[in-house]
């Protein structure tokens, strides 16, 4: 009872500094399961994973989103901008995403000229598993109609994966975030990833860029094959943690309340925007195929 109490004083005192842990305190494990985690996570991966700068990712020119709902539930500006740099920073030509949810983070990798195939469970099974209607709703509202994303139907943790063997060269991890399936997720993706880069990213592994959501790295952590474990990195003012090619070679920053670097922001509605959804389709269309992948 004294251990569950603190966890939840360590909670609210989170939820105080910052209104986003707040919004989403409710949803975490609570008490001794939240510390299990904790536990199984730090002795995984030896501790947090350490955290490489943002900024690196980015070049000197900036880079921009064509759409943002700034919506519950979705990726942050940084997140959408990080997944963008690795389409530059290695040349990926290809991503598979499992969550499709608005679109927003296919969308960003398409228009940066990457093939996307975004996975998600069917509407109608969404519904009659008592899902939100306007969130069920919400799915590809942004990601419809795009020619470089296509739309895969199916639940994760039974599709047959072998289709899509060495096909990733960004594998993007960001559907159920329960401790279970991230682990399922990760070992049955995990050899969609190509050999020409093959990186991975999971979101949602912290709350805000200065809390860790222990039950997601949990997961990760237990999904990961262990040779790999030691090279993932959180990057920072990020929700994201990551396998990169050359993770190793990056330089490690604390994480902190105190800015290293601040970025100039642009916003305005997008005029005239309408969503090209349309319903659920067939399960798994055919994947769009590059040339095959060369060994690192």
């Amino acid at each position: 009872m004294i251990s569950s109490l603190a966890s939840i004083l360590r909670g609210a005192a989170h939820a105080l500094r910052n209104p986003r842990r707040l919004a989403t305190l409710a949803a975490e494990p609570a008490g001794e399961r939240e510390e299990a985690y904790q536990r199984e996570a730090t002795a995984l991966f030896g501790g947090v994973p350490r955290s490489v700068p943002f900024e690196g990712f980015l070049n000197s020119r900036g880079d921009a989103l064509s759409a943002f709902t700034f919506l519950d539930d979705t990726s942050t500006v940084a997140d959408l901008l990080l997944l963008r740099a690795l389409v530059s920073r290695y040349g990926a030509r290809t991503m598979l995403e499992i969550g499709t949810f608005r679109g927003e983070s296919a969308l960003a990798v398409a228009s940066a000229g990457a093939n996307v195939v975004t996975l998600s469970l069917p509407d109608e099974v969404m519904l009659a598993r008592n899902a939100e209607p306007s969130w069920v709703e919400a799915h590809r509202t942004l990601s419809a109609g795009h020619p470089n994303i296509t739309h895969a139907f199916g639940d994760s943790a039974v599709l047959d994966t072998n289709p899509y063997r060495e096909w990733a060269d960004i594998l993007f991890i960001d559907g159920d975030h329960s401790r279970g399936a991230i682990e399922v997720d990760t070992r049955r993706f995990w050899d969609t990833r190509s050999r020409r880069v093959g990186a991975v990213v999971w979101h949602d592994a912290f709350f805000s860029p200065l809390v860790p959501r222990w039950e997601v790295l949990a997961g990760i952590a237990a999904g990961v094959p262990a040779v790999y474990r030691s090279q993932i990195v959180h990057v920072s003012n990020t929700l994201c943690l990551a396998w990169l090619p050359d993770g190793d070679s990056m330089p490690s920053v604390s994480r902190s309340y105190v800015p290293r670097v601040v970025y100039s922001v642009n916003v305005a509605p997008v005029l005239g925007w309408t969503s090209s959804k349309q319903p659920t389709a067939e399960l798994v269309p055919p994947i769009p195929r590059e040339a095959p992948a060369t060994s690192r």
